[in-house]
């Protein structure tokens, strides 16, 4: 642990400060090395791009960029951006190199927003009852409806609604995911979802969060349009603190691709949509131009993945 040359003036924030470092030693970072990843196949080829082209044609532009205009338009950009990206094939790796094998059983699976489904049309397939909680109904009505998520003689369970407000079994799952879903909770809310969560995890078992937006290009982008900066490290802390258990932490590095601006500006937009910030099309478009344009024909924007893993004892 790295030593400071400052020491609070009172003895009360000194053992306020003492606790804070305490829960610094029971957190461990570790910055997932690129060859982790190296035998995904990357499907944003120069035809992939193009076809992202055509793909954002077909969205809605918003008012201003940042806002949603109702549930399929979330839907229709959430796909849009996740198709730009190879980030969702790294988290689903992810879930299957460093969390499953680690469970001491598969009989219960909670997945809260569950967004496109892709991650829990992945990891569910190893559980015996899947409960899927998520507040937008079309998202949570497409779940399993092209795709079987679950194994035979498996149970689905779908809720409609937020776990801040939803009574679930304690000590009931095996892992609890929240995965890119804090962005639509208020961060005073933050640490209170995460508990209920926590409550209804089987000793042996895991809470597991996925957040990015307070590294590399997507923060700065948050921070020029005046977002809500996103507390991960203070919540890790939090956590740490709350939980009285040690908590793992793993970064990946990645980056959003898009062939034009048009394309760009619907990243972009979601992103400002995780912190509250919005942009005009102008705004945006110079910043953008300024910024993320490697080429003509290429844009890019980069972002850090944060994977907390929270082990119930």
């Amino acid at each position: 642990m790295e030593l400071v040359d400052t020491l609070p003036n009172d003895i009360f924030s000194l053992d306020s400060y003492l606790e804070q470092d305490m829960a610094i030693e029971k957190i461990s970072y570790s910055l997932l090395p690129e060859n982790y990843f190296s035998n995904l196949k990357n499907h944003l080829t120069a035809k992939g791009l193009q076809l992202l082209s055509e793909q954002a044609k077909k969205i809605p532009v918003p008012p201003r960029f940042g806002e949603i205009i109702d549930d399929n338009h979330y839907l229709q950009t959430l796909e849009f951006v996740l198709n730009s990206t190879i980030e969702t094939k790294h988290r689903c790796l992810f879930f299957l190199k460093n969390i499953l094998p680690r469970l001491q059983s598969y009989d219960a699976l909670l997945d809260v927003g569950v967004g496109d489904g892709q991650l829990t049309n992945l990891i569910s397939r190893n559980f015996k009852l899947v409960t899927a909680m998520e507040t937008n109904k079309v998202a949570l009505d497409n779940l399993g409806a092209k795709k079987k998520i679950i194994k035979k003689n498996a149970t689905l369970h779908k809720i409609h609604g937020s776990i801040l407000n939803t009574k679930l079994p304690d000590n009931h799952y095996d892992l609890g995911v929240l995965s890119h879903i804090l962005y639509y909770i208020d961060q005073s809310k933050w640490l209170e979802t995460i508990e209920n969560a926590y409550k209804t995890i089987k000793p042996g078992g895991f809470i597991a969060i996925v957040l990015s937006g307070d590294g590399r290009g997507k923060a700065d982008l948050i921070k020029y349009f005046g977002g809500n900066p996103l507390g991960i490290d203070n919540l890790i802390k939090d956590c740490s603190n709350k939980f009285n258990t040690d908590i793992e932490v793993f970064e990946s590095n990645e980056t959003f691709y898009a062939k034009n601006m048009s394309s760009m500006l619907h990243i972009a937009g979601f992103f400002l949509r995780d912190s509250e910030a919005t942009a005009t099309h102008k705004e945006l478009e110079a910043y953008l131009n300024l910024h993320h344009r490697k080429h003509k024909n290429k844009f890019e924007m980069t972002s850090q993945q944060k994977f907390i893993l929270i082990h119930k004892t």
